[in-house]
């Protein structure tokens, strides 16, 4: 009888280790490359919504409250003042990186408000057109180290709106 060899050779065991390790190193890559991807979808997900319940908030003050803007200015102006109903004042703005009125920070804490531009305009039948634009971004203080791989995410959000009130 002859001589029979149990186990593997060492060169054997080393092929089997080095395609191991190939296998592993493809798979991990792919993914890193899927989590990075998630994570992109994920903060522009939220940009979207945080930007849309903003100009949702500011649309719904405007069609419930706002009689008529303190100044109807022509130029763009960083804030824009109005007068409700009850009379009182309501300012929109950047303010503390937040988008905000006199009450509320209308942007959750992720995100930054980076630019807020606001002019109005008589329409020939005196009502006033107001126009809001307002740039968000994700803010720097939100992003892990993964995140931060992603770059600077923003994105801009505009709202014309007619007021029922005559000036």
């Amino acid at each position: 009888m002859g001589n029979k060899q149990l186990g593997f050779t060492i060169f054997e065991s080393l092929i089997a280790i080095g395609l191991v390790s190939l296998v592993l190193a493809i798979g991990g890559s792919v993914f890193f490359l899927s989590l990075r991807g998630q994570t992109k979808a994920l903060a522009s997900k939220e940009l979207r919504q945080g930007g849309s319940a903003a100009t949702l908030a500011i649309e719904d003050y405007l069609n419930r409250f706002a009689k008529q803007p303190i100044q109807c200015l022509s130029t763009e102006q960083t804030f824009m003042d109005f007068i409700g109903n009850d009379g009182k004042t309501t300012t929109f703005h950047c303010l503390n990186d937040h988008l905000a009125s006199n009450s509320a920070y209308l942007t959750p804490d992720g995100l930054t408000c980076l630019q807020f531009k606001a002019h109005c305009s008589k329409l020939s039948s005196s009502y006033p057109q107001i126009y809001i634009s307002f740039t968000m971004a994700i803010s720097n203080s939100n992003l892990n180290a993964l995140q931060a791989a992603v770059g600077s995410k923003q994105a801009q959000f505009t709202l014309t709106k007619i007021l029922p009130t005559k000036i």
